[in-house]
C-alpha cells in the first residue's frame, strides 16, 4: 500500500528481461490495476539463462490487468538506422521471432528521412587487423565536421582496447562505451 501510494504511476522499462520472481514480485508490489506500463521489445530478450522470457510482454495485459482494455503500443519505427540496417535487423530477428511462441513482433520500419545505407563485411585474421581495417573504413566514410557519428561494435569487451589504441594511433577522435579499467583513461 505504501509503495503504491509513493509511487502513483510505474514505468517497467527493458520488460522483456524480467524473470518469473521479478514479475511475481512486480505483481505482488504494484499491479493488478495499478496504473502501469511496460516497455520491451522480445528480439532484445536476452537474460533467458537467469529466466527472463520475452513471453512477459505477451502475458502482461492478462497479468496486470483485471478490467481491460489495456492498451499496446508497438514502437517499431527506428529513427537511429537506415534502411539497409533494419532489413538486416528483421532478417536476423526471425529465428528469435519463431521462438517466442505468442509474442508477434511488427518489423522494424525506417523513418521517413532514413538513408537507403549500405552493409558491408570484412574478415581480418586478428584483431590488429582489424582495427588497421576499421581505420580505413571510418577514414574512407567519416568527414570531420560535418556532424556524423560512426559507431564500431565489439564481438567482445576485450577487443575494446585494442580498437580504440588504432582509432587514436589514426587520429580519430572516439568515444569507448563499456571499456573495463576506467582509471586507465585520461579522462
Amino acid at each position: 500500500r505504501i509503495m503504491r501510494e509513493r509511487y502513483r504511476l510505474v514505468l517497467l522499462d527493458e520488460f522483456q528481461d524480467t524473470s518469473v520472481p521479478q514479475l511475481e514480485f512486480l505483481l505482488r508490489l504494484f499491479g493488478p490495476d495499478h496504473p502501469i506500463t511496460a516497455v520491451g521489445d522480445p528480439n532484445q530478450a536476452i537474460y533467458g539463462w537467469r529466466g527472463a522470457s520475452a513471453q512477459a510482454l505477451a502475458d502482461f495485459q492478462q497479468r496486470f490487468s483485471t478490467t481491460p482494455p489495456v492498451t499496446t503500443l508497438p514502437l517499431n519505427t527506428s529513427f537511429r538506422n537506415d534502411r539497409e540496417i533494419l532489413s538486416l535487423a528483421n532478417h536476423v530477428a526471425i529465428p528469435l521471432q519463431l521462438s517466442t511462441g505468442e509474442v508477434t513482433v511488427p518489423s522494424l520500419a525506417a523513418a521517413d528521412h532514413a538513408d537507403d545505407g549500405q552493409i558491408a563485411v570484412s574478415l581480418a585474421p586478428d584483431i590488429g587487423s582489424e582495427g588497421e581495417q576499421i581505420v580505413r573504413t571510418v577514414n574512407a566514410l567519416w568527414q570531420p565536421g560535418k556532424g556524423e557519428t560512426i559507431a564500431v561494435l565489439c564481438r567482445t569487451r576485450r577487443h575494446l582496447g585494442t580498437v580504440a589504441m588504432a582509432l587514436a594511433e589514426a587520429d580519430i577522435p572516439h568515444e569507448v562505451v563499456g571499456l573495463s579499467g576506467l582509471l586507465s583513461t585520461p579522462e
